[in-house]
């Protein structure tokens, strides 16, 4: 882990900055209010994930300041604050604060961000993944497929998570679990058996490591604050983790097969949601509704309690084994396949062929 000072003062410094932002926005009382799929509760002090953004930028610039001069560090600063700006409007006018007539921003422009931060990953952060390797084959994909991989990667990424946040603190404590995954298989595995890597690929990874340390911190403090509740972070700081974490994948020895596998709970349950909308509720699947698996296990019965800690301890266990694993590919490469096969067949079998609720149904307030 090297020297402790700047882990230790970017901890203290994200706390401070957390209470900070929650003290002022009560404040300002610029509060969220329960709607009618949660438990009646006072409001909580809303938008936090701006103070989770403006912590991990303070503390990267404070304590890590030679990452500025990284071409791959520029590109997750600028993608990360352009997808918080975008958040940021788009939640205000959504709720309609202070007055304000006016509704969520056009879907398409959150789309055209998403492309815009992607090509950021490519053209200012430098990432490049033109050569996919499989075992001892090495495949050199068209410069125009590479594009849309990493438009799609960042696409699937961030609208996963954002129909993955239906519970306080859920979301974020999945994405501080694998903050730590990275953290932990690059310190405990990559370092350990690839002692003669080259020097910038030993400082790409370093920067990765720093970053990861530094999220799974804000992860630790932001999802206590959601899970108390003492606050929310909404979209902002959700989509900020998420963008984070599928950047991160990519950057230096792009570990795509363990997050994917770090991930696949939100990114099936996306997957799942997708294709039921379109073909069997027959409606566009950007319209929101209560079908994603959280809501559908509130429709069972169980309490959001139960909701996360499973969703958590099933983060935990496969991040025990990813770890495991070591560096071998395939083993991962089977292991999402087995799950894939688990949660959809699980998925059938319950609200299919059992016809068990497939949408919860808020009471109205």
């Amino acid at each position: 882990m090297g020297n402790l000072f700047p882990y230790i003062w970017s901890a203290i410094l994200c706390i401070m900055v957390a209470i900070f932002g929650i003290e002022v926005f009560t404040k300002w009382k610029i509060l969220d209010k329960p709607g009618p799929d949660v438990p009646a509760r006072a409001g909580v002090p809303n938008m936090q994930g701006i103070f989770l953004v403006v912590g991990f930028i303070a503390s990267m610039l404070i304590f890590f300041p030679s990452y500025l001069q990284q071409d791959a560090f520029l590109g997750l600063l600028f993608g990360g604050l352009l997808i918080a700006i975008v958040e940021s409007v788009d939640t205000i006018l959504g709720l309609n604060y202070k007055g304000l007539k006016t509704k969520w921003l056009n879907k398409k422009i959150r789309v055209l961000v998403q492309i815009v931060v992607a090509l950021m990953a490519m053209f200012v952060g430098g990432i490049n993944i033109e050569n996919i390797t499989l075992g001892n084959l090495t495949i050199t994909l068209p410069f125009i497929v590479t594009v849309i991989i990493l438009i799609v990667w960042f696409g699937v990424f961030m609208n996963a998570i954002n129909r993955f946040d239906g519970i306080n603190g859920l979301s974020s404590g999945v994405s501080t679990i694998w903050f730590l995954t990275i953290y932990l298989l690059l310190q405990q595995v990559v370092f350990p058996s690839f002692p003669y890597m080259s020097a910038q690929s030993v400082a790409t990874l370093s920067m990765v490591s720093d970053i990861a340390f530094v999220m799974t911190i804000l992860g630790l403090i932001y999802t206590t604050i959601e899970y108390k509740p003492m606050g929310r972070l909404r979209d902002i700081g959700t989509m900020f983790m998420w963008f984070v974490l599928a950047y991160l994948a990519l950057l230096g020895g792009a570990k795509i097969g363990t997050i994917l596998v770090a991930l696949s709970l939100p990114i099936f349950d996306a997957i799942r949601v997708f294709i039921n909308r379109l073909f069997i509720m027959k409606k566009s699947p950007l319209k929101g509704d209560y079908t994603h698996l959280h809501y559908r296990l509130l429709a069972l019965g169980r309490n959001r309690n139960e909701i996360r800690r499973f969703v958590w301890w099933r983060s935990i266990f496969f991040m025990i084994i990813i770890l495991l694993q070591d560096t071998d590919r395939i083993a991962k490469v089977i292991i999402f396949i087995m799950m894939a096969a688990i949660f959809f067949g699980v998925n059938i079998y319950l609200f299919r062929v059992k016809k068990m609720p497939m949408e919860y149904k808020p009471e109205k307030k």
